[in-house]
């Protein structure tokens, strides 16, 4: 780290003419209007390089990777996709660079109270592997990083966090109606509860486990069912519980020979407000 640093920033503060600002971290960068950033002393810019530091240390942590180069976020009033998208570079909409909205990238109090799900989800994306993202969770893994970064750096329960209340009906009425995994596909929301229920159950640890072992293995998977069979096996025997009980209860189809493998494990008691909708589904 530039020790004169905090002379540099009053120069450029002072004398810099450029509409547009790099700021940069030991692993995020960030391309802004230098309006956004202006404002701001070089204390300051190192406590919120900081906390975005540690968020992307944090999602590698979980995945057991480490950083290689720096995640880049770019501000844009036209974004390729959608409102933002994930790749490098990491694009959003010009809102988050304004210091008077609450969404404001470097609004420290903001971010250590309620963290950035956009963001956080966006660099989770960048996370993903195919290994254990299959047909309909594209828009869900990636929020395996989000709700755990919520938890390590916001102190957020996963399972109390905002998002999840707030699709709690939607779950519940997908229970009810019979837990059809094409209707699990297309509803992220609904989808992300039995990953936040594995994290209630087995804590991060089991998470950084498996995920570890993807890594190791990297395994030649071919197709959706595939994905589905060794996530399943993999989370079971790392936690030594038999979760055939709990994917089926959200419809995942599981091939015999996962559910055959597996039946010598114990299962996992779990009696939640979901389970206790229909608890005669929660089986073999």
């Amino acid at each position: 780290m530039n020790p004169n640093r905090a002379t540099s920033w009053e120069d450029l503060r002072g004398h810099a003419q450029g509409l547009w600002a790099d700021v940069a971290g030991k692993h995020i960068v960030f391309n802004l209007p230098s309006k956004s950033v202006l404002h701001l002393d070089s204390a300051q810019l190192d406590q919120v390089l900081h906390f975005w530091d540690g968020l992307i240390l944090t999602h590698h942590e979980l995945r057991g990777t480490t950083s290689v180069r720096r995640e880049r976020i770019v501000c844009d009033q036209q974004p390729s996709a959608g409102y933002m998208h994930s790749g490098y570079p990491i694009v959003t909409h010009m809102d988050v660079s304004d210091p008077k909205n609450e969404g404001f990238l470097f609004n420290i109090d903001i971010l250590k109270k309620k963290g950035a799900w956009g963001l956080f989800h966006e660099i989770g994306h960048n996370m993903q592997r195919t290994w254990w993202t299959f047909d309909g969770t594209g828009e869900v893994t990636t929020n395996i990083f989000t709700l755990h970064a919520m938890d390590a750096i916001c102190h957020l329960q996963p399972w109390i966090h905002s998002w999840l209340q707030d699709n709690v009906k939607r779950a519940r009425e997908y229970i009810q109606s019979g837990s059809n995994f094409d209707q699990w596909k297309t509803n992220p929301a609904v989808a992300l509860f039995i990953y936040a229920q594995l994290a209630r159950e087995f804590g991060w640890s089991s998470y950084k486990a498996v995920f570890r072992q993807y890594e190791q293995t990297q395994p030649n998977l071919t197709s959706n069912q595939e994905k589905i069979d060794r996530w399943i096996t993999t989370f079971s025997h790392q936690v030594g519980y038999n979760l055939v009980p709990l994917f089926k209860f959200w419809g995942f189809p599981i091939s015999q020979s996962t559910i055959d493998s597996l039946h010598d494990l114990p299962i996992q008691q779990i009696s939640d407000e979901f389970i206790q909708i229909a608890p005669e589904r929660y089986k073999v």
